[in-house]
């Protein structure tokens, strides 16, 4: 039988004014892609079409901007990656790669 869920049970990405983690998924990405590239901010930054002061705050969060969802899914293009958004986490994958 089947428990019955409650609303103690909802994952807290499924609650109500819930946000992601952008900064963490930007700050992530962004160290993926300068790992990759081996280029630097001011490279990302064009390639991201921002200034390279802006690419730095979004991860640091000093000026309390959080990173829009068109530069994390520009940035997921640029390292072959995707969002696995789940209730209770997100996953960056390879393109292609199966969750577990």
């Amino acid at each position: 039988m089947k428990k019955e869920r409650t609303i103690e049970d909802i994952p807290k990405f499924a609650l109500k004014g819930a946000d992601l983690p952008r900064r963490a998924i930007y700050k992530a990405l962004r160290e993926l892609w300068m790992s990759q590239t081996g280029l630097t901010n001011k490279e990302l930054a064009t390639a991201l079409d921002v200034t390279p002061q802006s690419c730095s705050t979004m991860a640091t969060g000093s000026d309390r901007r959080v990173p829009p969802y068109w530069i994390i899914l520009r940035l997921c293009f640029l390292t072959d990656r995707i969002l696995m958004v789940k209730p209770d986490e997100v996953e960056i994958l390879v393109c292609g790669e199966e969750s577990v």
